[in-house]
C-alpha cells in the first residue's frame, strides 16, 4: 500500500469528518502543527485507500490541505496561494510527525478487525487490549474515538 501525507496550508491542526466510499463517516486529526521556533502546519499520514480517496476528492483538497508526501516520493509544500503564515517549509520533510491517527473505531474488537484487515496485523498480535496498544504503539497508530472511550469508562 503507497503511504500519503498530507499537510495543512494555513493551519496548525485541524479535525476533518470524511464521507468514506461506502458512505460510512470517519475523521481524520491533521496534527504536529507548531509556531515555534518555525511555523510549520498540522500534518496527517494513511495509508488506507478509502481515507486516501475521501481526502483527495474532499472540497478542501488543494484549498486548505494538500498531498506532501506519496512513499517516499516528496512534493512542493508551499501553498499556491499568499499565505500569512510565515516559514512555511520545504517539501514537507519532518520525520519526527509519523503518527497516523484514525477515529471512528469505539471498540476494541473494532480497532481489532481494523487493524488485522488493514494493517496486516495477526490475530495473535491483537489479541487482548494490552497487545492491541502495543502494536498501535509500534506502529504509530492512534483510535482516539477507542481511547476517548476507554478514559469515559474507566471513570464510569
Amino acid at each position: 500500500m503507497a503511504n500519503k501525507t498530507y499537510q495543512l496550508i494555513n493551519w496548525l491542526s485541524m479535525n476533518l469528518k470524511l464521507t468514506l466510499p461506502d458512505d460510512r463517516s470517519t475523521r481524520v486529526l491533521f496534527a504536529g502543527g507548531k509556531m515555534y521556533p518555525k511555523w510549520f502546519p498540522g500534518r496527517f499520514s494513511t495509508d488506507d485507500k478509502e481515507i486516501q480517496k475521501a481526502l483527495e476528492s474532499h472540497k478542501w483538497f488543494n484549498t486548505e490541505y494538500r498531498l506532501t508526501q506519496s512513499s517516499g516520493e516528496k512534493f512542493d509544500a508551499r501553498p499556491v496561494s499568499n499565505s500569512s503564515a510565515p516559514g512555511l517549509p520545504q517539501g514537507g520533510n519532518d520525520d519526527t510527525l509519523n503518527e497516523i491517527i484514525y477515529e471512528g473505531i469505539v471498540t476494541a474488537k473494532e480497532v481489532k478487525r481494523y487493524l488485522i484487515e488493514k494493517k496486516g496485523a495477526s490475530p495473535g498480535q491483537v489479541k487482548n487490549v494490552d497487545a492491541i496498544d502495543k502494536f498501535c504503539e509500534e506502529h504509530h497508530i492512534v483510535f482516539m474515538d477507542w481511547i476517548t472511550q476507554r478514559e469515559a469508562d474507566d471513570k464510569g
